[in-house]
C-alpha cells in the first residue's frame, strides 16, 4: 500500500474519531446548518423523485381508489416521443396532489371553541424534546395534546408544534405571554394556527373573541419583575377587591421558590377581576409594564400546588379541596425532606453543582465525564467531577475550587441542551456528596 493511500486512510480515520467525540453540547448555529444539510440531501432532485414520492404517500394515506387512479396516471411521462407535453398526464398529476393535500387539511366542521383552544407554537429549538414544551405551557392549564412534527427519519423536531388545551382561557393566556419569549435560547412564536385562505389577523382574534364572554375570577400578571413576589403583587391589586389567592409560576419543579416572571391572581368577586384588568393592563410597575388578563382556574389549581411563591386567603370554596387534592399528588417531597436542604449561606455549598437530565439510565459513556469536565472548566478550576446513575436518572456532580466559578457555570449552564436534553443546573451540599448521599430532598 502506497504512503499516500495509507496517509488518507489515516485522516480519514481521525475525522471519523473527532466526529463521533463531537460535543453533545447544543449549539443553535450547529442546528441550523445540519436542518439545512439534511434538507438539501431529502429534497427531490428530479420529476420521477416527485411522483414516486406522490405515489408512495397515496398508498400511506389508504386514498380511495380514484384516487389511486389518478396516481397512476401521474406516472406516465408528462413529455410524449414528439416532445409535446402531455396534457392528461400533468392534469393527472396536479388532481393527485390537490386531492392529498385535501386529505391532511382538517375540515370545516370545527367550532370556534375548537379553534380557540388550538396554538402554533413555531421557532423551536430542533432538538427540544415534548416533556419542555409541555413544562413551558403547563402553568396555564390542562394540555389536551401536543402535536411535535419530527424530520423524517430523525429524532429531530422541524422547529415548531401544536398544543391544544383543555379551555379557551389557558390557551389565550398563553398566546398573550409566551408569545415572543425565550425558550433554549431561542424567541418563540405563539399564535394561532390557520389555513392559507384565511388572514393571520382573523386567526388571532379568535381567542380574543372566544374568551370574551367567558365569566372568570382568575387573571394572569405577566412581565413581572423577577425581585418581586406574590405578596407584592397581592398588596398592589388589593384595592380592586377582596384576594382569594396569588401565585407566581415557578421556574422549574426544582425551583418552586424562584419565579418565571408571571404569576396568577384569584378574586373573590369576578366584578374584582374585570375592574384588575381593565385598569392594571399597561400598569408601570418597577419600570416593566404589566400584562393582565383572564385566566382559566386550573392555572391557579396547578401553580398553587407546585409553586411556593404563593399567598392563599383560606375561606370556605371547593378550589380549597382541589388545591390541596392537586397538592398530594404532584408533591414529590416528604416533610422529612426538609432538613436535608442545604444553608443557601454555606459558601462550601456553593462551590459544587448537581447537573440532571444529561443523559438517561443506562446512556452513561466514557465520554460523558470528559465533556462535562471541559464545558464546566470554562468557568473555573474543577478538583473533581462525579457521575452517579439512581434508579431513575443519572446526576453528575461538579466540584469547583471557588463559588465564583461555580455561579458562572450554574448560570450558563442551567437551561442549556446535552444531546437534546435540556439541563437542569443547581447547587448541591458538599457535605451530603462526601457523605455519599446523592438524592437531597429537594433535587
Amino acid at each position: 500500500m502506497s504512503s499516500t493511500k495509507r496517509a488518507r486512510e489515516i485522516n480519514v480515520t481521525d475525522e471519523q474519531v473527532k466526529r463521533s467525540r463531537r460535543s453533545r453540547w447544543g449549539h443553535d448555529e450547529d442546528d441550523d446548518t445540519n436542518v439545512e444539510k439534511r434538507n438539501a440531501s431529502t429534497s427531490p432532485k428530479t420529476l420521477s423523485d416527485i411522483v414516486k414520492r406522490l405515489s408512495s404517500v397515496v398508498q400511506e394515506k389508504t386514498a380511495p381508489e380514484e384516487l389511486q387512479a389518478l396516481a397512476a396516471a401521474a406516472t406516465r411521462p408528462l413529455f410524449g416521443e414528439s416532445g409535446q407535453l402531455d396534457a392528461q398526464a400533468a392534469r393527472a398529476r396536479a388532481l393527485a396532489q390537490a386531492s392529498l393535500l385535501s386529505l391532511s387539511v382538517a375540515n370545516g366542521s370545527l367550532s370556534q371553541n375548537d379553534l380557540a383552544r388550538r396554538l402554533y407554537i413555531g421557532n423551536l429549538y430542533y432538538d427540544l424534546k415534548e416533556d419542555a414544551i409541555r413544562s413551558v405551557f403547563a402553568p396555564f392549564g390542562a394540555i389536551h395534546s401536543i402535536d411535535l412534527s419530527l424530520e423524517p427519519g430523525a429524532s429531530r423536531s422541524k422547529g415548531f408544534c401544536f398544543l391544544e388545551y383543555e379551555d379557551v382561557l389557558a390557551a389565550e393566556s398563553a398566546v398573550q405571554v409566551l408569545n415572543g419569549t425565550m425558550l433554549a435560547n431561542r424567541s418563540i412564536r405563539v399564535g394561532r394556527p390557520h389555513r392559507g385562505n384565511t388572514n393571520p389577523n382573523d386567526s388571532l382574534s379568535i381567542g380574543q373573541e372566544a374568551i370574551k364572554n367567558i365569566p372568570t375570577k382568575c387573571v394572569y400578571i405577566a412581565n413581572v419583575r423577577l425581585e418581586l413576589n406574590s405578596q407584592h403583587l397581592e398588596s398592589i391589586f388589593s384595592p380592586f377587591g377582596t384576594i382569594h389567592s396569588c401565585v407566581m409560576a415557578a421556574a422549574s419543579p426544582l425551583e418552586a421558590g424562584v419565579h418565571r416572571g408571571y404569576g396568577f391572581m384569584r378574586f373573590v368577586e369576578e366584578s374584582c377581576a374585570m375592574s384588575a384588568i381593565q385598569h392594571m393592563n399597561g400598569f408601570e410597575l418597577a419600570g416593566q409594564p404589566l400584562k393582565v388578563g383572564k385566566a382559566s382556574e386550573a392555572a391557579m389549581i396547578i401553580n398553587l400546588a407546585t409553586s411556593q411563591d404563593k399567598v392563599v386567603r383560606i375561606g370556605p370554596g371547593a378550589m380549597i379541596d382541589k388545591i390541596n387534592a392537586a397538592e398530594s399528588e404532584t408533591n414529590p417531597f416528604e416533610e422529612d425532606d426538609v432538613d436535608k436542604v442545604m444553608d443557601p449561606n454555606d459558601l462550601n455549598d456553593k462551590c459544587c453543582l448537581c447537573l440532571m437530565n444529561l443523559v438517561k439510565c443506562g446512556e452513561v459513556d466514557d465520554e460523558l465525564k470528559d465533556e462535562v469536565r471541559g464545558e464546566c472548566g470554562k468557568f473555573g478550576d474543577i478538583q473533581k467531577v462525579e457521575i452517579h446513575e439512581l434508579a431513575d436518572h443519572v446526576r453528575v456532580f461538579v466540584l469547583f475550587n471557588d463559588a465564583v466559578g461555580a455561579s458562572k457555570a450554574k448560570q450558563a449552564l442551567h437551561g442549556r441542551f446535552f444531546g437534546g436534553n435540556q439541563v437542569q443546573v443547581h447547587y448541591f451540599s458538599l457535605r451530603e456528596l462526601e457523605q455519599q448521599r446523592y438524592t437531597s430532598g429537594f433535587l
